[in-house]
C-alpha cells in the first residue's frame, strides 16, 4: 500500500514539473513543435468525455449482445411451440378422419349384412 501511494505521488510530481516544463517552452517559443503538440491536445475533460463515452458504448454492446441471446433463445422456443401444435392439429385432423372412414366402413358393412339376411 504505501510503497504504491509513494509511487502515485511521484508520478503526480513528475507530471506536474513534465507540465511546468511544457508551459515554460510554450512561453519562449510558442511556434515550437513542443508548443503545436500541446496545443493539439484534447483538454482533460474532453479526453474524460471520450473515455466515458466509448465505456458507456461497450457497456451498449454488451447488453445488445445478452438481449439478442435472450430473444434467440425465446425464439426458439416458440418455434418449437410452434411446431408441436402444428403436430397436434395435423394429428387431431387425422384422427377425425379416421373416424369418419370407420363410421362409414360400419355402414357400408352394416348395408351389406341386411342386404345378405
Amino acid at each position: 500500500g504505501s510503497v504504491e501511494s509513494r509511487m502515485a505521488q511521484r508520478i503526480q510530481e513528475l507530471e506536474a514539473e513534465v507540465a511546468h516544463l511544457n508551459d515554460l517552452a510554450v512561453k519562449n517559443n510558442p511556434n515550437s513543435l513542443s508548443a503545436l503538440i500541446q496545443a493539439s491536445k484534447p483538454s482533460v475533460e474532453e479526453s474524460n468525455l471520450v473515455k466515458e463515452l466509448q465505456s458507456e458504448v461497450e457497456s451498449q454492446k454488451k447488453r445488445n449482445g445478452e438481449l439478442l441471446r435472450k430473444h434467440e433463445s425465446q425464439l426458439r422456443a416458440l418455434r418449437q411451440q410452434h411446431e408441436k401444435a402444428r403436430i397436434k392439429e395435423r394429428e387431431s385432423r387425422n384422427s377425425g378422419r379416421v373416424k369418419e372412414l370407420g363410421k362409414q366402413l360400419e355402414d357400408v358393412r352394416s348395408h351389406y349384412s341386411k342386404k345378405v339376411k
